[in-house]
């Protein structure tokens, strides 16, 4: 069976989200799309994170496909980081094949995640293009082995949790 797992904080989680579950899903052929809510991003402060549940809860609401599902598998760890989930996933889902999700925007620092290398060895990873980005020049920058990722150019709604987050609408 071919799985894609889309990773991330959603914080909170929107279309644009769906969106890159839906082109990932189209382009790669998967069964399943399994959405992995980590608790706390490594890379990004805790301060504004809306509560683990209230961020599933929010996510259930939306990712009604039945081939949508909603884990929060990172909070076996003490610390969420990529490598140690791609470990538990290699495991669980031996015989099949496993895509990893993520925005370009992810690309700018994917060089510096711990086992990088080795995430790129144990799934295909792949970027979904949010659009402004240059991705091959990011990718010189970075040193990141274009040859392992593959990359959706496909233009996504100009969204982010981040904006929605900052927006006056939910003030």
């Amino acid at each position: 069976m071919k799985l894609a797992f889309l990773g991330g904080s959603f914080n909170p989680p929107h279309k644009g989200h769906l969106q890159a579950a839906e082109f990932a899903k189209k382009a790669l052929g998967v069964e399943r799309v399994v959405f992995l809510v980590t608790p706390q991003n490594p890379f990004k402060s805790g301060k504004e994170l809306l509560p683990l549940n209230q961020r599933v809860k929010l996510l259930k609401a939306i990712a009604t496909k039945p081939w949508m599902e909603i884990s929060t598998i990172e909070t076996k760890f003490r610390k969420a980081e990529s490598i140690n989930t791609v470990r538990l996933l290699k495991k669980l889902y031996l015989n099949d094949k496993l895509y990893f999700i993520m925005g370009t925007d992810n690309l700018e620092h994917f060089h510096l995640w711990k086992g990088f290398h080795e995430i790129l060895k144990t799934v295909n990873v792949i970027f979904v293009n949010r659009g402004g980005l240059n991705v091959h020049k990011i990718l010189r920058r970075t040193k990141t082995p274009k040859e392992e990722i593959t990359v959706i150019y496909k233009k996504t709604m100009a969204i982010s949790s981040t904006e929605i987050r900052n927006s006056k609408i939910l003030r």
